[in-house]
Parts: structure tokens; C-alpha cells; sequence
């Protein structure tokens, strides 16, 4: 009796610190935001390509906040990521050879960033003529007001006219228009 009592506790210990290491792990891989910068605890498996993703920046501005990742990063390694909130969405119409990766890739968001945004969206439903919406993280956003030319925004935000058209692909096929929403890098 006493036997098994033993190996009761022993599986009931065991199985609990089980449970506590898995709930430090979690609690670790939790991000840390301070000022605007995000402390990213890597996992098994995670890629710089993948966390480049999930926090709406590019691999290039990983690389520029964490110089040593470009030998490899390892579980337990910790990042240093600018944090890009959701600031807003822009309208996007489906026309004839987009895909819903083309679109994403020319908005500088993820699919699965567009599907959010869109539920029920997939490939499958992606359809000519649809407007979606595409977020956008971490950019403010601009109304183009009644007779304002592309020049004009870009003065009036103090950037360069192919970094406006850079960030909002619509303009390589359309002018702006009066209520347009664009987005304004920083």
C-alpha cells in the first residue's frame, strides 16, 4: 500500500512541476512592450522570416535591432522589435490576375493579415470586383482633401512622392481622388 501511495505522490509531483515548467514557458514566450519596443522570446522552430511577420516588419528591420540574429537565432533567444499597432484599413477593389497573395505582398501585409481583416475570406472567395479591406500597422493615415494632387500630400506630410506611391500601390494605377485614404509612412 505504502508502494503505491509513493508512486501516486510521485506522478501527482511530477505531473504538477510538468504543469508549472509549461506554464513558465508560456509566461516567457509572452511578448514584453516597453517604449514602443517589443521584447520577442523565440521559440522552437520560429524562423526570423516568421516573427518578421507576426509583428508587421520586415526581416531587414529585425536584422537592423538585432544585429547577432543574422548568424541564427535559437530558442530562448530574446528580439528587439518596433511595435506597429493596427493604425487603420485601406479599401482595396480585386481586379483581373491579382491573388490574394499578390495583394498582400503589394500592401506589405501578411495573408493571413488580409483574412483577419476580411472574415471569410480565402482563396476561394477571392473574387474580381470585391473591395476588401487591408490593414495597415504602425502608418497613420491620410484624407485626401477636395483638389489635393499626389504632390500636394506629399508635401503636406513631409514625404517623398514614391515613398507615397511605394506604400500605397492603388496610386500605380489610379490618381488620387478627393476622400482617398492613404497611408503615410514614418
Amino acid at each position: 500500500m505504502k508502494l503505491k501511495q509513493f508512486f501516486l505522490t510521485l506522478m501527482l509531483i511530477t505531473g504538477y512541476t510538468g504543469y508549472l515548467c509549461a506554464q513558465q514557458v508560456s509566461a516567457i514566450q509572452q511578448p514584453i512592450i516597453t517604449d514602443g519596443i517589443i521584447t520577442h522570446i523565440v521559440a522552437s522552430g520560429e524562423t526570423i522570416h516568421a516573427i518578421a511577420a507576426t509583428y508587421h516588419t520586415s526581416v531587414q528591420e529585425v536584422y537592423k535591432l538585432n544585429p547577432e540574429a543574422r548568424r541564427g537565432i535559437i530558442a530562448g533567444d530574446r528580439l528587439s522589435l518596433r511595435h506597429k499597432p493596427l493604425t487603420g484599413y485601406n479599401h482595396h477593389l480585386i481586379e483581373t490576375n491579382e491573388t490574394l497573395y499578390s495583394v498582400s505582398k503589394a500592401y506589405k501585409v501578411s495573408v493571413n493579415d488580409v483574412k483577419e481583416a476580411n472574415p471569410g475570406l480565402d482563396e476561394k472567395t477571392f473574387h474580381i470586383g470585391k473591395t476588401i479591406k487591408i490593414p495597415v500597422f504602425g502608418d497613420k493615415t491620410y484624407v485626401v482633401k477636395e483638389g489635393e494632387t499626389i504632390y500636394d500630400v506629399a508635401v503636406a506630410n513631409n514625404v517623398s512622392v514614391e515613398k507615397l506611391i511605394a506604400i500605397n500601390p492603388v496610386l500605380m494605377r489610379e490618381r488620387v481622388k478627393d476622400n482617398m485614404i492613404l497611408v503615410i509612412p514614418h
